[in-house]
Protein backbone atom coordinates (compact mmCIF):
# COMPACT_ATOMS: atom_id res chain seq x y z
CA UNK A 1 0.00 0.00 0.00
CA UNK A 2 1.46 3.39 -0.91
CA UNK A 3 2.51 5.57 2.00
CA UNK A 4 0.02 8.27 2.89
CA UNK A 5 -2.93 6.10 1.82
CA UNK A 6 -5.68 5.98 4.44
CA UNK A 7 -8.50 3.47 4.42
CA UNK A 8 -11.90 5.12 4.53
CA UNK A 9 -14.09 4.32 7.51
CA UNK A 10 -17.82 5.00 7.16
CA UNK A 11 -19.49 7.57 9.42
CA UNK A 12 -21.30 6.14 12.43
CA UNK A 13 -23.70 7.82 14.82
CA UNK A 14 -21.98 9.51 17.77
CA UNK A 15 -22.46 7.91 21.15
CA UNK A 16 -23.26 9.74 24.36
CA UNK A 17 -20.81 9.11 27.22
CA UNK A 18 -23.57 9.78 29.77
CA UNK A 19 -25.53 6.72 28.66
CA UNK A 20 -25.22 3.30 30.28
CA UNK A 21 -21.64 2.00 30.75
CA UNK A 22 -20.03 0.75 27.56
CA UNK A 23 -17.02 -1.32 26.74
CA UNK A 24 -14.26 0.87 25.36
CA UNK A 25 -11.23 -0.16 23.33
CA UNK A 26 -7.92 1.61 22.90
CA UNK A 27 -6.79 2.61 19.41
CA UNK A 28 -4.35 -0.32 19.43
CA UNK A 29 -7.07 -2.81 20.44
CA UNK A 30 -9.43 -1.48 17.77
CA UNK A 31 -6.64 -1.66 15.17
CA UNK A 32 -5.99 -5.32 16.03
CA UNK A 33 -9.67 -6.16 15.64
CA UNK A 34 -9.94 -4.29 12.33
CA UNK A 35 -6.52 -5.49 11.12
CA UNK A 36 -5.31 -1.99 10.32
CA UNK A 37 -2.38 0.04 11.64
CA UNK A 38 -3.10 1.84 14.96
CA UNK A 39 -2.17 5.16 13.32
CA UNK A 40 -5.04 4.62 10.84
CA UNK A 41 -7.43 4.44 13.79
CA UNK A 42 -5.86 7.50 15.44
CA UNK A 43 -6.16 9.48 12.20
CA UNK A 44 -9.88 8.77 11.99
CA UNK A 45 -10.21 9.67 15.68
CA UNK A 46 -8.45 13.01 15.12
CA UNK A 47 -10.79 13.84 12.23
CA UNK A 48 -13.80 13.18 14.48
CA UNK A 49 -15.10 10.18 12.56
CA UNK A 50 -14.80 7.69 15.42
CA UNK A 51 -13.77 7.56 19.06
CA UNK A 52 -13.49 9.96 21.95
CA UNK A 53 -10.64 11.30 24.08
CA UNK A 54 -10.78 9.94 27.63
CA UNK A 55 -8.06 11.18 29.99
CA UNK A 56 -5.86 12.08 27.02
CA UNK A 57 -6.17 8.73 25.24
CA UNK A 58 -8.37 7.65 22.35
CA UNK A 59 -11.17 5.28 23.31
CA UNK A 60 -13.60 3.64 20.91
CA UNK A 61 -16.93 2.08 21.73
CA UNK A 62 -16.61 -1.69 21.23
CA UNK A 63 -19.99 -1.87 19.46
CA UNK A 64 -18.84 0.91 17.09
CA UNK A 65 -15.73 -1.12 16.26
CA UNK A 66 -17.81 -4.27 15.75
CA UNK A 67 -20.07 -2.34 13.34
CA UNK A 68 -16.98 -1.25 11.40
CA UNK A 69 -15.70 -4.82 11.41
CA UNK A 70 -18.94 -5.97 9.78
CA UNK A 71 -18.14 -3.62 6.86
CA UNK A 72 -14.58 -4.91 6.35
CA UNK A 73 -13.40 -7.73 4.12
CA UNK A 74 -9.80 -8.97 4.01
CA UNK A 75 -7.67 -7.47 1.28
CA UNK A 76 -6.23 -10.25 -0.95
CA UNK A 77 -2.81 -8.52 -1.11
CA UNK A 78 -2.22 -7.50 2.51
CA UNK A 79 -4.75 -9.45 4.56
CA UNK A 80 -5.90 -6.12 6.01
CA UNK A 81 -9.44 -4.81 5.98
CA UNK A 82 -11.06 -2.86 3.19
CA UNK A 83 -14.38 -1.14 3.80
CA UNK A 84 -17.08 -2.37 1.49
CA UNK A 85 -19.45 0.49 0.70
CA UNK A 86 -22.45 0.59 -1.54
CA UNK A 87 -22.06 2.51 -4.80
CA UNK A 88 -23.49 6.05 -4.89
CA UNK A 89 -26.58 6.37 -7.04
Amino acid sequence: MPSGHVKRIPELPRFNLSEAPMDFLSAAEAARRLRVHPETIRLHCRTGRIGRRVLGRWRLDATEVEALLAGFQPSPKTGGGDVQTSPKT
